[in-house]
């Protein structure tokens, strides 16, 4: 029996063992694998932000090269650019379904009425402000219409205010009206100003602030 108490003890030490070989083990492998985590998903948030960035500004001097170029329908460019918008996101969807796992997180096209009275205003508020945004770049610059677009920071807190019932920060405030003494210099300062455009720019920074607290609402 002091044979197999012995055995026992010594069994017990080698699992005690084995155990805190496998905690000592596992310790340093989880700290890299988080930091690469970290450091993958700080990366894709920067590509995503450059991308956006690089695709919006690209768009934005197509479209004023088309309208400046014997095109000056912005209605329909907006219409076209929608249809084309829904026909992509059709085929990455169905693509993501099982033919191309890497654009799984596209989901598959579908209708669903309950769905589509809910989100009408967000869709109505986007429709109103790519159009709006399409008819400032008819009769602005590009330079312009970036300034006028700055904008939307502000009616955002505003709007937050007045729709969420959400207050923001004195610093945010200030930052705020650094942004529209420069859209009162950029509006003096424009050449080839026009009234209509910045009618349609500030309409256009209107409706994309309702759009984000729209986001916000139904999220």
């Amino acid at each position: 029996s002091g044979r197999s108490s012995a055995m026992g003890d010594k069994h017990d030490d080698d699992g005690e063992g084995r155990e805190y070989m496998d905690v000592e083990a596992n310790e340093p492998i989880g700290e890299p694998s988080k930091a690469s985590s970290k450091s993958s998903q700080y990366l894709a948030i920067v590509f995503v932000g450059v991308s956006y960035w690089v695709v919006s500004m690209s768009l934005v001097f197509a479209n004023k090269w088309l309208l400046s170029s014997g095109f000056p329908y912005p209605i329909s460019m907006t219409w076209y650019q929608f249809l084309v918008a829904i026909i992509c996101l059709c085929v990455l969807g169905m693509l993501g379904d099982g033919a191309v796992p890497a654009l799984s997180f596209i989901p598959p096209p579908e209708f669903k009425w309950h769905i589509a009275r809910k989100v009408l205003p967000l869709s109505t508020n986007f429709v109103c402000m790519i159009a709006l945004n399409n008819l400032c770049l008819k009769y602005v610059e590009v330079s312009f219409y970036t300034v006028a677009r700055s904008l939307t920071v502000v009616l955002t807190i505003v709007l937050t205010y007045l729709i969420l019932g959400r207050t923001t920060s004195v610093r945010a405030l200030a930052c705020c009206g650094i942004v529209v003494v420069g859209f009162s210099i950029g509006s003096i300062g424009e050449i080839n100003l026009s009234i209509l455009g910045l009618l349609f720019g500030l309409s256009s920074s209107l409706f994309g602030s309702l759009y984000g607290i729209y986001c916000k609402k139904i999220t």
